[in-house]
């Protein structure tokens, strides 16, 4: 989510990144960390054992993942500004 973030805010501060660039590393190599597939599942299991752990590993994921997105995309934006 931070490289990601980074990367968004590169290009929102003008560096130029080209489609193909951005189809294989936000798309492909970035994209393969955050599959929904996999954090649903992992979801699953920790509901299983305990749905507290279950409601903290939520929470943590999504809170994390936007905090992270956004604070590479600031953090990006003013180091390029």
């Amino acid at each position: 989510s931070l490289l990601l973030g980074m990367m968004f805010g590169a290009m929102s501060a003008g560096m130029t990144v080209s489609e193909g660039v951005i189809a294989i590393l936000a798309t492909g190599v970035l994209g393969s960390f955050t599959t929904m597939s996999a954090f649903a599942m992992d979801y699953v299991e920790f509901s299983d054992s305990s749905i507290t752990s279950a409601i903290v590993y939520l929470l943590v994921t999504i809170i994390g993942s936007i905090g992270l997105a956004m604070v590479g995309y600031r953090a990006t934006m003013e180091i390029l500004s």
